[in-house]
C-alpha cells in the first residue's frame, strides 16, 4: 500500500511494531514511521500534520485502535477499517465522530467489491498496471496449504514481515 500511495503522490505515515518493520516501511517509501505498539501515535500524527490530521487512515488492527485511528483523521477525512486482529470492532455511535465532525467511515469488503464484475475488472487492471511500474511486494514466506492455520496465526500476531503465500 505504501508504494501505491507514493505513486499517487501521497505523504505516507506508517505505524509498525518493530524497528525491522520500520526499516522495511522506509525502504518502500514511507515518509514517516511510528514504531511501537504503545507509542502515542495520535500525538505523533498530530505533530507531523501540524494539528491538521491525515486525509485518509487505514485501520488494519481493529479493537480499540479504531478509535485512535479516527482521532488521527482531519475534519472531512476518511477512515477505512479493514482489520480486527486486536479484536472485534467496538460498538460506537455517530456521536463518537463528533469531535472530528464530517469524517467518512468505510468498512470495505473484498467479497462485496468482487461482486461487481465491471468494478473488479477495472481494479484488477489497475493492480497489474502498478505491477508493471514495479510496485509490488514479493512473497517473503511460503506455507504449505496444510499449514494455512499457522500462516493466519502469524499474520494475526504480527509475526514476520512481507506477504505470506499458501502453496499446494
Amino acid at each position: 500500500m505504501t508504494q501505491w500511495a507514493k505513486a499517487l503522490g501521497a505523504t505516507v505515515i506508517g505505524t509498525v511494531n518493530t524497528p525491522e518493520k520500520a526499516a522495511i516501511s522506509r525502504r518502500f517509501g514511507a515518509d514517516h514511521v511510528i514504531v511501537g505498539r504503545d507509542s502515542d501515535w495520535i500525538s505523533e500524527v498530530e505533530a507531523l500534520t501540524h494539528g491538521r490530521g491525515v486525509d485518509f487512515a487505514i485501520d488494519g488492527i481493529g479493537g480499540g485502535r479504531l478509535r485512535e485511528t479516527i482521532a488521527c483523521v482531519r475534519v472531512d477525512g476518511t477512515v477505512g477499517s479493514i482489520g480486527q486482529v486486536a479484536g472485534p470492532i467496538p460498538d460506537f455511535s455517530v456521536a463518537d465522530f463528533a469531535p472530528r465532525r464530517a469524517i467518512r467511515f468505510a468498512r470495505p469488503s473484498v467479497m462485496a467489491f468482487a461482486a461487481d464484475p465491471d468494478v473488479y475488472r477495472l481494479a484488477g487492471e489497475e493492480v497489474f498496471a502498478m505491477i508493471q511500474r514495479g510496485i509490488s511486494v514479493s512473497p517473503k514466506e511460503a506455507y504449505p496449504l496444510t499449514e494455512a492455520a499457522a500462516a493466519l496465526c502469524a499474520l494475526e500476531n504480527g509475526q514476520g514481515t512481507g506477504a505470506k503465500v499458501l502453496t499446494p
